[in-house]
């Protein structure tokens, strides 16, 4: 709607931003802490999911409350938006690896470890493959490093999200926004030439 209020978008954009990366670390949270001891890995799936939902979702109520918006500023909310989610979901998860459940990183550690000990790999695999995950258990076990890397994912599939949906925007409002399935208007006849 070309009348809106300037700034509609924005909040929008804010709205399904932080809304989203809100949601998504409660997605990420409840499951780590309703199960203390396991490893809670599905609750990161889940929550990097809602998080991806929550940023189409927004791109397109930006689209659907200022459709006149050009391509700059569409990826320029998008990107809004998306830094919004990830931080949101980047602090959820660093409470959570730092206060709410400390061990949850030591506890995958060594479920990392059981398992390549267990597998039936040769031994020098298995040996050199744990020599490897000793090397990087700092970074295993720190909870900013963990945090900033499930953010920085989110963060990097949620831009290609959100700029796939600036640019679809871009070619419906070329196209006439067109329904999908719907023929172009036909072409008026010419006349005929004359013999």
């Amino acid at each position: 709607m070309s009348g809106s209020r300037p700034g509609t978008a924005t909040v929008i954009t804010l709205r399904y931003g932080l809304g989203g990366g809100a949601l998504a670390a409660l997605a990420m949270l409840l499951p780590s802490l309703a199960a203390p001891g396991a490893d809670a890995r599905l609750g990161e799936y889940a929550g990097t999911m809602v998080a991806l939902l929550a940023i189409h979702l927004g791109t397109r109520a930006v689209a659907a409350a200022q459709p006149v918006l050009g391509f700059g500023r569409r990826v320029g909310l998008a990107m809004l938006l998306v830094a919004c989610a990830s931080a949101v979901l980047g602090v959820g998860l660093y409470a959570l690896y730092r206060f709410l459940r400390p061990d949850l990183l030591a506890i995958r550690y060594l479920g990392f470890e059981t398992r390549l000990a267990a597998s039936h790999e040769p031994a020098a695999r298995v040996a050199a493959e744990l020599a490897r995950l000793a090397q990087q258990q700092a970074q295993y076990l720190d909870p900013a490093f963990q945090a900033l890397t499930t953010a920085g994912t989110v963060f990097f599939f949620g831009m290609l999200l959100a700029l796939y949906s600036a640019w679809r925007a871009r070619v419906l409002a070329r196209l006439g926004d067109r329904p999908r399935g719907t023929p172009p208007p036909p072409v008026p006849p010419t006349a005929a030439p004359r013999p």
